[in-house]
């Protein structure tokens, strides 16, 4: 494998309602960064899970404007992503607190984010939301 390249991955998602009348969670997958932000450099991929409590709101707007917000990041463009990951939370937070006092609602999220780099991983998480690795072992031959 490149240095910058990432590992072969398989990528998928599941959700269920539970007993509220409406979904109130929402993800990003974005397997490329690079393409859809016209990043040079080390391959990029960039997943979050944003968990809404009390409406979907929240986990919408932090669905839109995350990524948008990490890129844009001076510490992103500098290749510090802890830092640029905890601003665009705060951003994010902002950008969230902003639109529900326009829009007069009262609900949020919590987030886990992956951000992949080449063959580094960094997360980050508010609240309970929580990212699990899992690894698996080549079949053997026989």
């Amino acid at each position: 494998m490149d240095k910058g390249k990432l590992a072969k991955m398989e990528i998928g998602f599941h959700e269920e309602c539970g007993p509220r009348p409406q979904m109130e969670d929402a993800h990003l997958i974005i397997p490329d960064l690079n393409k859809m932000f016209k990043i040079k450099g080390d391959q990029m991929a960039l997943f979050a899970v944003f968990d809404g409590h009390g409406g979907k709101e929240a986990a919408k707007v932090a669905e839109e404007v995350f990524a948008q917000i990490l890129v844009n990041e001076t510490e992103f463009k500098a290749g510090n992503y802890e830092k640029a990951l905890y601003n665009a939370f705060l951003k994010t937070d902002q950008e969230v607190l902003k639109r529900s006092e326009a829009d007069h609602w009262t609900n949020g999220c919590t987030a886990c984010v992956v951000l992949l780099v080449g063959k580094r991983l960094y997360t980050a998480n508010l609240g309970d939301a929580e990212a699990v690795l899992g690894i698996t072992k080549p079949k053997e031959k026989g």
